[in-house]
Order: structure tokens, then C-alpha cells, then sequence
């Protein structure tokens, strides 16, 4: 799913946070944005992940503008850095919210079994979530922001507390779940591209760039 800016502004007070004449994020694809604190990327994907339609402008997910579209967490998916767990086990968190949209626990199941195939939690699973660690939890969030199979995912900073190995394959993970969904992903990291097949794109001073100049 193609999602496309036209001359959106946001403002905080006096203070102008996005300014992007223009900007397309090509469907079927992962875009990393990079770019320095403050820089508007949270921001950004708070408008995309349609938690905030105080704007001006207009921005499209495949030709519909994305003000009239339903908020029922169909489209799309946001996974944070700092992960949000409910006082439950790893496997509870994992499937709470595909059973809160009533799909079959056999689909979860079955869902659930081919992410941790790429990233397995182990003993993980049946601990409290709110007594992982910082990386650990991240590897919850990110698997169950996957689960949801969402046709846009944003991810902000999702590998950030992961050890090296984990972050790999999570990589891993994460590029085969693109593959077959043909999901549009837009990844947050402060790092140089996190795999060659991404597209780079920068943000500064609240503007977007397809590369770092």
C-alpha cells in the first residue's frame, strides 16, 4: 500500500515540527528514516498511524486520504521502542489483540509458530511481560505487531535494546514477513541501513529526503 504526502504542516504552538511539500513511500517496500532527535519522526508516524489529525495538508494510503478512512486498526500497525505490556505472560501479550479481533486460536497458533521459527522466545513465553528485560520485550512487540499482518507497519527504533544476534534475526524475520504480505513498512533507526533491500530515506528540520546527501 502506497502512502503519499502532499504539503503537509504540523505545528506545535510557534514551533513547526513537519514541513514536506511532497513525498511518496512507494507500496511493497521497507523504508528506514533516519535522521537526528527532534527531527519530526515521531511526529510523522503519530499522523500515520492516525493517532493525530491536527494537520495541515493530506496524506493518502493507496489514493485514500487518510482523515476519512475508519480507525479500527486494519490498515495500519505501530510497534514502539519502549514496549506498552500488559501485566500477563509473553504468549498472552502476543495474542491478546488478534483475539480481541476474534481470530481463530488455531490461526493464532499457526501465526505464531512461524515468528518464532526467526526469533524464538523460549522459556520467554509463559514469564510475566513486565518482568522482561528492555530487549526482550521488544522481540514481544515486534512479533505481535507482525501477528497483526497490517498492510502499513511502522516500526520506531524496534531493535534498539537487542543484542546483535537478535537483531539479525529479527532482520531476518522481518524481511521474509515483508516478502510474503507484501507489507509497507517504515522503519525508525538512527543506524546506517539496517539491510541492503531497504530504502533509505532522511528526515530533518522536518523535511523528507529519499537519501542522505
Amino acid at each position: 500500500m502506497e502512502i503519499k504526502i502532499e504539503q503537509l504542516v504540523k505545528r506545535h504552538g510557534p514551533r513547526e515540527i513537519l514541513n514536506i511539500p511532497e513525498y511518496h513511500f512507494c507500496g511493497n517496500a521497507i523504508h528506514q528514516i533516519s535522521g537526528s532527535n527532534g527531527a519530526g519522526k515521531t511526529t510523522l508516524f503519530e499522523i500515520l498511524s492516525l493517532l493525530d489529525d491536527e494537520y495541515q495538508g493530506s496524506v493518502f494510503f493507496a489514493g485514500s486520504n487518510i482523515k476519512k478512512l475508519a480507525k479500527d486498526g486494519t490498515l495500519v500497525t505501530q510497534v514502539f521502542q519502549k514496549p506498552v505490556m500488559l501485566n500477563r505472560t509473553a504468549r498472552e501479550n502476543l495474542m491478546y489483540p488478534l483475539k480481541l479481533k476474534k481470530v481463530p486460536q488455531g490461526v493464532i497458533e499457526e501465526r505464531l509458530k512461524f515468528y518464532l521459527d526467526y526469533l524464538p522466545l523460549g522459556f520467554l513465553l509463559d514469564q510475566k511481560a513486565t518482568h522482561l528485560s528492555m530487549g526482550e520485550a521488544q522481540k514481544v512487540s515486534l512479533i505481535r505487531g507482525l501477528l497483526m499482518n497490517t498492510p502499513i507497519l511502522l516500526l520506531d527504533e524496534p531493535f534498539s535494546a537487542m543484542d546483535r544476534t537478535s537483531r539479525d534475526d529479527s532482520i531476518k524475520m522481518l524481511l521474509e514477513h515483508q516478502k510474503l504480505n507484501q507489507t509497507t513498512i517504515l522503519l525508525i533507526s538512527h543506524r546506517e541501513l539496517e539491510h541492503p533491500t531497504m530504502k533509505q530515506n532522511y528526515l530533518e528540520g522536518g523535511r523528507l529526503h529519499h537519501e542522505i546527501s
